[in-house]
């Protein structure tokens, strides 16, 4: 990824290293609190083996769900996806 960002750095090309890089942070550090917060509790009522799945289930819609909100996931990356027309309707991604 460094040298990727270093040859695009020396073709000229500016980039927002906030929306590359700080947008995802953010979205990833909030999933982490809520999974770190959510599997002692989840665990104890589904045991832990089925408690782990979904918190982990949770937490990818709690990560799906920040990127819309910090506005990391573009429109354009959604319409590349199958059926990404309809996702990003449904999702409301402008």
């Amino acid at each position: 990824a460094i040298l990727g960002m270093i040859v695009i750095h020396r073709q000229g090309i500016r980039i927002s290293y906030f929306r590359v890089f700080g947008k995802p942070l953010i979205s990833a550090a909030v999933m982490g609190v809520f999974a770190w917060l959510a599997f002692g509790p989840v665990s104890a009522l589904l045991g832990a083996k089925l408690g782990c799945l979904v918190t982990v289930g949770l937490s990818a819609v709690i990560y799906l769900l920040m990127l819309i909100a910090t506005k990391a996931l573009p429109k354009e990356d959604v319409l590349m996806m199958p059926k990404g027309a309809k996702i990003a309707k449904l999702l409301r991604i402008e």
